[in-house]
């Protein structure tokens, strides 16, 4: 086998665009952002004021159409969320990597934080499988508040000699590990404790790396969670909070619940 031949399995493993299908059309309350490389979905905030917003990446499998009843979630409590596509998912154009899939996102987070109608002191980022990693790398670019990490690996270097691949294959290292190091915002971490594709040694080993994160343990695999929704949203409710309290400059202790059950 040639090293290009190897070279291109490795991306087609990594971002199988074409097993996630044809990207449907927005519901009529979801605005599409086109950015310079890609697209986004902007589910915006029933808000009179601006609002926090949180930035949802999906996983390799998916387009931003599958993470809707997260976004309606997240709405539901108060944010504006943007769904960023990756490219040449969805029947979008372009090719995925890391550095093209992390400029879309960069695009789109510039483009969705200087509206009027987003407060751009209080950005998330919810990232799912290599969305986490994605999720990341935008962190690492731009001012990310908080960083909810579900069933992300600790860096596809670590994945691949998992798999007993050497890690020179791995064009798209997404070493989230790195990113933690000096990372100063709020961290989520959540794993399945079954999950058998990402291992969720990877999350304690990132929980290693920022101890003072929340890493929350469930009884599911990879694709199958959260097994516990009430500990889910609580755990997430819980990020939402402490950042409008760190905004607010109270303790988070002072700041209500909010209330509102996801749809997962």
């Amino acid at each position: 086998m040639t090293l290009g031949l190897t070279f291109s399995l490795d991306r087609a493993m990594m971002f199988p665009a074409k097993f996630a299908g044809a990207l449907p059309p927005p519901p009529p309350d979801v605005e599409v952002i086109d950015t310079p490389s890609g697209l986004a979905w902007f589910v915006p905030a029933e808000s009179d004021i601006p609002a926090p917003v949180i930035f949802l990446f999906h996983g390799n499998g998916e387009h931003i159409a599958n993470r809707l009843p997260d976004a309606r979630a997240y709405q539901s409590r108060g944010l504006s969320v943007a769904l960023v596509e990756y490219p040449g998912y969805g029947g979008t154009a372009g090719s995925p990597s890391q550095a093209s899939i992390s400029r879309t996102a960069e695009e789109a987070y510039d483009a969705i934080t200087a509206r009027s109608d987003v407060d751009a002191t209080r950005v998330l980022v919810h990232g799912f499988s290599i969305g986490g990693g994605v999720g990341a790398q935008l962190a690492d670019a731009r001012k990310v508040h908080a960083l909810i990490l579900e069933s992300t690996f600790r860096s596809m270097v670590a994945m691949y000699r998992s798999m007993r691949l050497p890690g020179f294959l791995c064009r798209d290292p997404f070493r989230t590990d790195r990113v933690l190091e000096s990372y100063e915002g709020h961290v989520l971490l959540i794993h399945g404790r079954r999950d058998d594709i990402v291992p969720i040694e990877h999350s304690r080993r990132l929980h290693e790396i920022v101890p003072q994160a929340t890493l929350l343990e469930l009884d599911n695999g990879h694709n199958d969670g959260p097994s516990d929704p009430v500990a889910y949203w609580a755990a997430i409710d819980s990020v939402i909070n402490s950042i409008d309290a760190a905004t607010a400059g109270l303790s988070s202790e002072a700041v209500q619940p909010r209330s509102g059950d996801g749809p997962r």
